[in-house]
């Protein structure tokens, strides 16, 4: 007969033949349940902390970070030290970069604007810890998946909103809740959680027809990079439905089922709804003509001379916008000067990350990056073969959102750092899964 022996922070399980498995006692219910609520909230972040530009769920995820860190059921630093590594390298980096550049130009130059970038930059890397722990110790991959699938939902329709009231549709067009460009970093973050779903569990019909409204929000919407980034992490989970072998036939019907449903509504959508879908992807074909990409192509140019001329500490956290460098304005933008231009955004957030932090910043994040790719990819299939669907969603969501960043800065996002610890949170329960199976 089995033992059980409880103690202060684990159960002691007595098997047969005197052999001992030790099972960790959960954070409590409530402490989850708030996570859960603060995981979602990113994908919804109407209202910010006034002053730290952070969202409104920081304060409440302190708590979450103080329990992890002062009242752990056990000690987790060792364990979970690659990304502990990652993220203290990475602060010094910035940390370096924002007090190096003020000794350079002077220590009346640093101001409370660059101490505040230092403490964002501080909170995101403590949130992907956090949660890279708090997620893969709970074991909490499918029911974080289901809060950011509603959520996501609820981001969909709420674009619906504006489209059929306000007639909010395309690019250019004033959005009401968010910017037509946090609107797009979502959905090409999250929208491909929903397909876990829609191939495993009791409400496949009902998934299916969120991941339609989803899609739907994502062509109204307008982003071009959105629409790429929503194609390439649908095809790359379904890529790992086929590789592990998978559900790979229900994933298949799912697809089938998503474009019948998708051409029978912009058969039956109104007139008004397909034209500016039209218009806007038509600038495929023209884009040397197009302002927004000659934009963008524009900031790379001015990320790229400000790294060249400060390789090593860059020219400090959220200084992009402040400092200013000659640049080749092309024919298509010279309807400006370059004032207009030195203020405009990145654009693209490894191209920020580069030109603001330098070398000091950006190796350790390109490191880890690389980890989350290679290490991700594998530990996506590997958790697959057990039917853990969502952790293909979340690491093709991961390669959504990588690809998106190129075209925005948005690496300064709560989002961005909860989807980077949710890719290595898969990795560290592939790992785990792997040594229990071994032993």
């Amino acid at each position: 007969m089995q033992n059980n022996i409880l103690t202060s922070n684990h159960r002691i399980k007595t098997l047969p033949g005197g052999h001992k498995s030790f099972s960790y006692i959960p954070y409590s219910s409530t402490l989850i349940s708030l996570f859960l609520m603060i995981a979602a909230y990113t994908v919804l972040p109407i209202v910010d902390v006034p002053l730290l530009g952070l969202s409104i769920s920081a304060p409440l995820f302190f708590l979450i970070a103080l329990e992890t860190f002062f009242r752990a059921p056990k000690p987790w630093f060792r364990e979970y030290r690659l990304w502990i590594t990652f993220a203290i390298f990475i602060c010094l980096g910035i940390v370096s970069s924002s007090l190096g550049n003020g000794l350079r130009v002077g220590t009346t130059t640093y101001s409370l604007q660059d101490m505040l970038a230092v403490i964002r930059f501080a909170y995101w890397l403590l949130f992907f810890v956090v949660t890279t722990y708090f997620v893969s110790y709970n074991k909490l991959g499918w029911r974080v998946a289901k809060w950011l699938a509603v959520a996501i939902t609820v981001l969909a329709l709420l674009r619906w909103w504006e489209v059929i009231v306000f007639g909010k549709i395309g690019a250019w067009v004033e959005t009401r809740f968010l910017t037509q460009n946090d609107y797009g970093i979502l959905f090409s973050s999250f929208a491909v959680i929903l397909l876990s779903f829609a191939v495993s569990g009791r409400r496949r019909f009902l998934a299916l027809l969120s991941t339609l409204v989803v899609w739907g929000a994502v062509a109204m919407n307008g982003s071009r990079s959105s629409w790429i980034s929503v194609a390439i992490s649908t095809l790359v989970f379904f890529f790992i439905l086929m590789r592990s072998r998978s559900k790979f036939s229900q994933g298949l019907f799912a697809m089938i089922g998503l474009l019948l449903l998708a051409f029978t509504f912009t058969y039956f959508a109104p007139r008004s709804w397909i034209e500016p879908f039209e218009k806007r992807f038509s600038t495929f074909q023209r884009l040397d003509e197009d302002k927004s990409y000659a934009i963008r192509q524009l900031m790379v140019q001015k990320g790229l001379r400000l790294f060249q001329s400060h390789q090593f500490l860059g020219i400090g956290p959220s200084h992009f916008r402040t400092v200013s460098i000659e640049l080749d304005i092309p024919s298509v933008l010279r309807y400006s000067s370059q004032g207009h231009f030195d203020e405009k955004s990145a654009h693209n957030s490894y191209i920020l990350l580069l030109a603001e932090t330098g070398l000091v910043g950006t190796i350790p994040f390109a490191i880890l990056i690389v980890v989350l790719v290679f290490r991700g990819y594998k530990a996506a299939i590997f958790l697959s073969r057990q039917n853990e669907l969502w952790a293909a969603a979340v690491f093709s969501g991961f390669i959504g959102m990588s690809i998106h960043l190129w075209a925005l800065a948005g690496i300064t996002n709560t989002s961005t750092w909860l989807m980077y610890g949710l890719v290595a949170a898969i990795i560290w329960l592939a790992k785990a899964k792997t040594e229990e199976a071994t032993n």
